[in-house]
C-alpha cells in the first residue's frame, strides 16, 4: 500500500466514522436503552475465559481496597 493510498484508505474511514457518529447521536434515549438491554442479554452467546490465578489475585486485591475504603 502506497502513502497515497493509505491516506486515501483513511479518509474514507473518517468518513464512515463521521456517519455512525451522527447515526448514534441521532438516537433516542429509548433506543439508547434498547441497545444496551439487547448488549446485556447478548453476552451469554459469548465464552469467557477461565480466570487465573493472577486474576483471583486481582480480585482479591480489589476486594480489600472496596472494604478499606
Amino acid at each position: 500500500m502506497t502513502r497515497d493510498e493509505a491516506r486515501a484508505w483513511m479518509e474514507r474511514w473518517k468518513i464512515v466514522n463521521e456517519f455512525t457518529d451522527a447515526e448514534r447521536r441521532a438516537l433516542t434515549p429509548e433506543e439508547r436503552f434498547e441497545h444496551l438491554v439487547t448488549l446485556f442479554e447478548s453476552a451469554d452467546l459469548f465464552e469467557w475465559p477461565d480466570t487465573t490465578d493472577e486474576d483471583q489475585r486481582i480480585g482479591e486485591i480489589w476486594m480489600r481496597l472496596r472494604k478499606a475504603g
